[in-house]
């Protein structure tokens, strides 16, 4: 029998157990306590002496994972016949994945733990196989056996997930690639001057009193995230708006303009679409490189801010009784948000692909970070990527008058 020291680097350790999973708490664990990361699991001995009975190079195909997809597929009977067999094969090919990628390791899933992954994406070949071989039905995966995918698309699918794990670049995490903005004078200046109407400092403490924080610990009853009874508290968002327009035009060099019938662009993602816009203005440098901002009033009451490229952000985020935004915090988000953005404390990413947009807003006092999964139309994809290539260190501070 072929040693399993003799096929994969490193030394063999068992799969991680499901006491590894990630929990929704904090739980202290001594450095020396910290799970070790599996390149290399044990548990494959079956799969090899299979490959080694048919003629197959076992050494290549634990370096070449994408040649083990017509392997399976030849072996579909006897793996779907065999339990044990299937899960040795899926040890087999998950090792030999994290030994095409450097950055990648075994990391914990529910039920059998084969899950292997680099930070960025993850691909379970237990759940691989059993698509391959026959044994996953569509009831397994919770979906009407309609939209369950044939045969061929499972193999046209496998054979695109194997080509992105062994030919992309290694994953990095975006939002630590992003390049963290010095807090300069000018960010420190460009809050310096502005100050919030009188009446909204009022309607901030009327609002507290009418509606104070839930007691901590207290968790929302079920019915109220789908309903919003008090969104009038929100309309002084308005005025903060307005305040914030009138001191971006009297302190930098840009210009607002009514923004009524303009597209919001193909990154737009529609936050707020629900609701009927009552006044759209933008305020802009007319430089490339600084980030233009838009302010949509909606009939909620509410403000949904556009800044840059793609970056949306609703002013409440939400407004359901069960999310039961303070006023308070909402008026100190948009205030924050504008300032930090006109201040140069604002980046924005989106990959190459066009599928993962990254935002970063550093301010003189805080910061605040994001990534999401939304695709930028293949037409506009090129477009894009040129107008962020404009500000790789990200968007700068708007010139003051």
């Amino acid at each position: 029998m072929m040693s399993e020291r003799a096929v994969f680097a490193g030394p063999p350790l068992p799969l991680p157990g499901a006491d590894e999973m990630p929990r929704r708490w904090a739980e202290y664990r001594p450095e020396s306590e910290s799970p070790t990361a599996v390149h290399h699991a044990v548990g494959y001995d079956a799969f090899v002496e299979l490959l080694r009975s048919r003629g197959h190079g076992v050494r290549e195909l634990a370096r070449r994972p994408d040649l083990l997809l017509p392997v399976v597929r030849d072996l579909a009977g006897l793996l779907a016949a065999d339990p044990v067999l299937r899960r040795s094969a899926a040890i087999f090919w998950g090792n030999a994945m994290v030994a095409t990628r450097g950055n990648a390791a075994w990391q914990p899933q529910p039920g059998d733990g084969s899950m292997v992954g680099d930070g960025g994406r993850g691909i379970s070949p237990s759940t691989l196989i059993d698509l391959l071989v026959g044994v996953r039905t569509a009831a397994d995966a919770g979906v009407s056996a309609e939209d369950f995918p044939a045969p061929e698309q499972i193999v046209e699918k496998a054979t695109e997930l194997l080509h992105g794990w062994t030919t992309d670049p290694p994953w990095v995490d975006p939002i630590a690639a992003l390049p963290q903005p010095a807090v300069t004078p000018d960010l420190i200046a460009a809050t310096a001057g502005y100050r919030r109407p009188a009446a909204v400092d009022v309607a901030i403490v009327e609002d507290a009193r009418r509606y104070p924080p839930r007691a901590m610990g207290a968790m929302p009853r079920e019915d109220e995230y789908s309903v919003a009874t008090h969104v009038e508290r929100y309309r002084p968002l308005h005025d903060v708006a307005d305040a914030l327009v009138a001191y971006l035009v009297a302190t930098f060099a840009c210009s607002v303009r009514d923004a009524g019938g303009e597209p919001l662009g193909p990154t737009a993602r529609g936050v707020a679409t629900s609701h009927a816009t009552l006044r759209d203005v933008i305020v802009s440098t007319g430089m490339s490189d600084r980030a233009e901002l838009r302010f949509r009033f909606t009939d909620y009451p509410s403000v949904v801010l556009r800044a840059g490229v793609f970056t949306e952000i609703p002013a409440p985020t939400c407004g359901c009784d069960a999310c039961d935004e303070s006023l308070e915090h909402e008026v100190e988000g948009l205030e924050w948000t504008v300032l930090t953005v006109a201040g140069g404390g604002f980046t924005e990413r989106l990959s190459r692909d066009g599928t993962e947009r990254t935002t970063r807003l550093v301010g003189a006092d805080r910061s605040s970070s994001g990534t999401s999964f939304d695709h930028v139309p293949p037409a506009d994809l090129d477009a894009v990527l040129a107008r962020l290539a404009v500000v790789p260190g990200g968007w700068r501070t708007w010139p003051r008058r």
